[in-house]
């Protein structure tokens, strides 16, 4: 399952729209505050003044998720960083895009075929995934639950929907 999905800081505040990605009710103001002539300065620099155009608006949109996305390939390099120094860099794996840092592990290393117990073979490796996450798990972290391909009707679990979420459940209480 999926056990860490952070991503860089928004500018203002925004609406969750879908999987942790706000939108930002502030953008306009954010954009008409960058700059008002070539005169304004921070910290010794110019502000770059975007007009309200929609090239300027989307030059604006395209910095800020270029910002985003090198953020979080900072934090990807750390976490993957951690992950070989714990000696677990082999059991995760690590994505990122500007919205997100995701780790996934093998469902087999988590949980027996059917079951949403987590194995014992696993809990060593969910310490150290902790320890990091502890470390770079700033923003949200989401986890979600996987199953395997085979079908399941068992008087515990009626689908592999069902468990899927006490599989998330297991790992979210489990990091607890």
């Amino acid at each position: 399952p999926s056990i860490f999905d952070a991503g860089a800081t928004a500018i203002g505040d925004g609406i969750l729209i879908s999987n942790g990605v706000s939108q930002l009710n502030e953008l306009d103001q954010y954009i008409n505050s960058t700059g008002k002539s070539a005169d304004n300065e921070v910290d010794g620099e110019e502000l770059k003044e975007f007009d309200k155009t929609t090239s300027g608006v989307a030059e604006m949109e395209q910095i800020i998720e270029e910002e985003k996305l090198h953020a979080n390939e900072e934090i990807a390099e750390g976490v993957e960083e951690a992950l070989v120094e714990n000696g677990i860099g082999d059991q995760v794996d690590i994505s990122f895009t500007a919205q997100y840092v995701q780790l996934t592990m093998n469902g087999a290393l988590l949980f027996d075929s059917g079951s949403a117990d987590v194995a014992e073979a696993a809990k060593t490796v969910l310490d150290k995934v902790g320890l990091i996450l502890e470390k770079y798990g700033t923003g949200i972290i989401e986890i979600e639950g996987h199953t395997d391909n085979i079908p399941i009707n068992s008087s515990r679990y009626n689908s592999n929907e069902e468990l899927s979420s006490a599989r998330a459940l297991s790992v979210f209480y489990y990091l607890l």
